[in-house]
């Protein structure tokens, strides 16, 4: 939606795939979206399209996110993380022990948040990765595609099956869960 009216954008402009399953605007004001058939970069009225040929871990991207130095995190269905900083793409260690990344979230303390479809949460912090799930008081495994850090710097995740969870200092508060 610009200025009233709705441009809709497709593969003749060179999205990848008419599947958006993710999108993120980084801090240059560059789109990002990520899609069933690779991640496509917005530049210049058309788009620009990232594969495994390009070094993604695979081609099925499933979550975004901007960090404010202008670089982006990529989740794919695979078990790793992918980065893009100043045009270069990595993949972050170590890799993960599941494949279904629903959320990626950096926070003010540069760790990355990942939440994970059925295993719970993760922080990916200096290569190593600390798993939140129900053993650890999460009320459900089952993470959605939510997760926000407030201005306290609480983590917010939302769950498919059991509301809203607040972890703040290492404890879980669960807002919504069913009785």
């Amino acid at each position: 939606l610009l200025h009233g009216h709705i441009r809709q954008w497709s593969m003749k402009d060179g999205l990848a795939d008419m599947a958006v399953n993710a999108m993120v605007v980084d801090s240059g004001g560059t789109l990002w979206v990520g899609t069933e058939k690779g991640l496509s970069r917005f530049e210049k009225g058309h788009f620009v399209t990232l594969t495994t040929r390009s070094g993604l871990p695979s081609n099925i991207v499933t979550a975004l996110a901007a960090k404010p130095d202008g670089s982006i995190y990529v989740g794919t269905l695979s078990n790793q993380v992918a980065q893009i900083r100043r045009g270069h793409l990595t993949l972050l260690e170590p890799r993960l022990p599941w494949s279904e990344i629903n959320a990626l979230l950096p926070d003010r303390n540069g760790s990355l948040w990942i939440a994970f479809d059925h295993h719970g949460i993760g922080r990916l912090q200096r290569g190593r990765l600390d798993l939140y799930g129900a053993a650890r008081g999460l009320p459900s495994d089952r993470c959605s595609n939510v997760l926000f850090e407030d201005r306290e710097g609480s983590l917010w995740v939302g769950l498919q099956d059991a509301g809203v969870v607040q972890l703040r200092d290492g404890k879980f508060s669960v807002f919504g869960k069913p009785e």
